[in-house]
């Protein structure tokens, strides 16, 4: 692609964080816990970015990957979110107002997660709370399968209250996110599934409290792809040693599994 061809972009995130706008999604974030934003994604940026799934893919192998802060490489064209303004702007200030007193600055966390081919089901109904207390979800490829077979994601919406000591988090997730409990969460989730799933549409943002959200993804069949894009903001234990190390563990544990 020539300069000539090659297609420019100013903020791809299409609606700006005003005061009103941050209020309205705040207060849906405590009584709902979720919030949509729709039509939030420039058209040609998303095509683009569907093209490098389509290229990852094609690379890596009908199969899971996950990779660490692509926006962050110049080479991918997930590098237009680092150049959004818009996009930080709900990070930071959505934190700030969902932190009740324990927000921190830290770094963004962004994860691009594709799951593929047969060899998924190891990915699915994996119940955790992210790190962070805002995580804004970008839909990329997204299958028009029925919810039982197309990955869609479920949820336990504000769950639990930020906590206030690092070490209760940490036990209170290994009480969590092991594969007995998960198992005990799975068979409540799908006994009321309309009341847990959420569908995602491609070309709108989802905004929900990662660290008080238990949440996890439906089975995916074979024959589809799914790619998302996640943005983890406002670490209320960023000066945790244990919680910093575990991290560490698993990020060098996706990035060895993405290169496979």
């Amino acid at each position: 692609m020539g300069k000539e061809d090659q297609i420019t972009f100013d903020d791809i995130i299409l609606v700006k964080p005003s005061e009103t706008l941050l209020n309205e999604i705040t207060e849906d974030l405590m009584s709902d816990g979720f919030y949509c934003l729709d039509s939030a994604i420039d058209k040609k940026a998303l095509t683009e970015f569907k093209y490098e799934i389509e290229s990852l893919v094609a690379d890596k192998g009908q199969r899971y990957f996950s990779l660490i802060n692509p926006y962050k490489n110049i080479k991918s064209k997930f590098n237009l979110l680092d150049k959004s303004k818009n996009l930080k702007g709900f990070l930071f200030e959505l934190a700030k107002l969902g932190s009740v007193n324990k927000y921190h600055k830290s770094q963004i966390l962004n994860v691009l997660r594709v799951v593929a081919g047969e060899k998924t089901s190891s990915q699915s109904l994996k119940f955790h709370y992210d790190a962070t207390i805002i995580t804004i979800l970008i839909p990329i490829v997204i299958p028009n399968g029925s919810p039982e077979e197309s990955g869609s994601f479920l949820a336990f919406k504000n769950l639990r209250e930020l906590r206030n000591n690092a070490l209760l988090n940490f036990l209170e997730k290994i009480l969590i996110q092991n594969s007995f409990s998960r198992k005990i969460i799975s068979l409540i989730a799908l006994k009321n599934i309309s009341k847990h799933i959420i569908e995602f549409k491609e070309g709108n943002i989802y905004f929900f409290y990662g660290y008080r959200t238990l949440h996890a993804n439906l089975p995916l069949k074979s024959k589809y792809t799914r790619a998302t894009l996640l943005f983890h903001y406002g670490d209320p234990h960023h000066d945790s040693l244990l919680l910093n190390f575990i991290a560490k563990i698993r990020h060098f544990r996706e990035k060895v599994n993405s290169k496979k």
